[in-house]
């Protein structure tokens, strides 16, 4: 188990899901912030933009995941910085052309499928960094 060294800012607006994601995280030793909307996301992320990942749910209200995720960016720009996204959704898919966006995972998803994505973009071996940049 880590030591909350990484910290996770979830927006996801079904409390049942949002549990228990927050309860999953933090079993692997992630510091979470969980939130109902992508509004109260980004007022969060706005005064603590410290966060090492942002997951996100893309249906919902107020600011759904792709609005939340050209706020975050463009705030990283300003700051120097560049935190990674993650964005969770039914849909078949999701456009969006954000670089920050390093993830979509379709509902319903793994718990191992999640775990395995945040840890590979928050840890990349050698070879997914490789391939990042090409």
């Amino acid at each position: 188990m880590m030591d909350h060294k990484y910290r996770i800012l979830l927006a996801e607006d079904y409390p049942s899901n949002r549990e228990f994601v927050t309860l999953l995280l933090r079993n692997e030793g992630f510091a979470v912030d969980a939130v109902p909307d992508g509004e109260a996301a980004w007022l969060l992320y706005q005064t603590h933009p410290t966060y090492h990942l942002v997951l996100t749910d893309q249906e919902m209200p107020n600011l759904e995941g792709t609005g939340l995720a050209r706020k975050i960016a463009e705030l990283d720009r300003r700051i120097g910085q560049e935190t990674p996204i993650i964005i969770m959704s039914g849909l078949q898919s999701v456009q969006d052309d954000n670089s920050q966006v390093k993830a979509y995972l379709r509902k319903p998803f793994s718990t191992e499928n999640l775990v395995a994505t945040i840890h590979e973009i928050l840890n990349p071996t050698p070879l997914a960094k490789r391939t990042q940049r090409s």
